[in-house]
């Protein structure tokens, strides 16, 4: 039986080459990536913060004009529905709490009970904007007093 002898590897000045470019196209790509996603990503929520802002005191004047429980909720879905987004009417029970009157999503209702952009935007008594964090996900989200 003959035995087949492999040879190693020799790897060539050109594969050699090839290495250290790849190296470092792979490096800079990298640097490039963890320095600009982060400011894309901050540009983007900014954005996005600034249009639920925007949208925050149309949303409020709609629900004012209604009258009754049937025309705030009929308000709440057609504002969520304009704004492709969650819409919610709440009403404060304590310094801490606040409970759902009207919600364009209920069955994530208990989700928004100790809000903090909601109980600012109560606190301080004007539309009140920022990001939040619930059930693991990050939202843009803006609140505003309904009542004057």
């Amino acid at each position: 039986m003959a035995h087949h002898r492999v040879l190693p590897f020799r790897a060539t000045l050109s594969v050699k080459l090839a290495l250290v470019l790849f190296g470092a196209v792979a490096g800079a790509l990298l640097i490039v990536y963890l320095m600009m996603v982060p400011r894309l990503e901050d540009r983007l929520v900014n954005a996005k913060i600034r249009d639920v802002r925007s949208a925050a005191v149309p949303v409020r004047d709609q629900i004012r004009r209604q009258n009754g429980v049937v025309g705030v909720e009929d308000a709440v879905s057609a504002s969520a529905s304009n704004l492709n987004g969650r819409v919610v009417v709440l009403s404060r029970v304590d310094d801490s709490t606040l409970v759902p009157a009207a919600d364009s999503n209920p069955l994530q209702g208990n989700s928004v009970t100790g809000d903090p952009v909601a109980l600012q935007a109560t606190d301080y008594g004007y539309v009140v904007a920022g990001r939040v964090k619930r059930d693991g996900r990050e939202y843009a989200e803006a609140a505003t007093p309904v009542s004057d």
